[in-house]
């Protein structure tokens, strides 16, 4: 069993901290374009659907409920730009709201976006659908799930399967390879670390068990 906190020593401390941010940004780039695309569709269509009610002299209750709609929609996308920004800043990922691991786990599957649909990949779920709360840094926790899983896709994997389990006073959260996916470049290498120091951030310390099995235990609200 590895705990992989331990992985990088001193002198790899600024290229750590460049290769988290990059491959963070990446990863929330390419998940917040699904994201955020929904919001502004909605803000294009009730927009242009606002144009014809005008045209048509519609009754203003009707166009009060669209601009009200378009607002909506522009906070959510405003709030989701946010998010990125204050992940940009961050200087740790600690805990700082209750959180549905579900819904990370979610988030996670969407960063990676088209990368899981290859024809030679396939990822299996097996979750309790009711699970506890966790104090939770979401969007953080989000990305370490979605590096491990981006590790296993560029290692070759076939088959991965994620876990989630409820326990006593945590959740068991397990990703189980059909093969090693123990990184071998120095990149990798520091993803991995990444994502460790995410998840020791949550008092849950990631394990590698034969380089294809990686568990944490995420404590839940007391």
């Amino acid at each position: 069993m590895v705990d992989s906190t331990a992985q990088a020593g001193p002198s790899d401390e600024s290229d750590r901290q460049r290769i988290e941010r990059l491959f963070a940004l990446g990863m929330i780039a390419n998940g917040l374009v699904h994201e955020i695309t929904n919001p502004l569709n909605s803000v294009v269509m009730n927009a242009e659907l606002g144009l014809v009610y005008l045209e048509q002299g519609i009754e203003q209750d009707a166009l009060a409920d669209i601009l009200r709609t378009i607002v909506t929609e522009t906070k959510r996308a405003g709030t989701l730009a946010q998010s990125v920004s204050e992940f940009g800043r961050a200087t740790d990922h600690t805990p700082n709201q209750q959180s549905d691991l579900n819904k990370i786990i979610t988030q996670a599957r969407q960063l990676l976006g088209s990368k899981l649909r290859r024809r030679d990949f396939k990822l299996l779920l097996d979750v309790d659908e009711s699970l506890s709360p966790i104090p939770a840094n979401p969007l953080a926790l989000a990305l370490a799930l979605a590096s491990l899983i981006d590790l296993a896709l560029d290692a070759g994997v076939a088959q991965l399967q994620i876990t989630a389990r409820q326990q006593a006073t945590t959740l068991a959260l397990t990703l189980l390879a059909d093969r090693s996916i123990v990184p071998e470049s120095r990149y990798a290498r520091l993803v991995l670390e990444m994502a460790g120091r995410v998840f020791a951030a949550h008092q849950a310390p990631l394990n590698v068990d034969e380089g294809r099995r990686f568990s944490v235990q995420l404590p839940v609200q007391p």
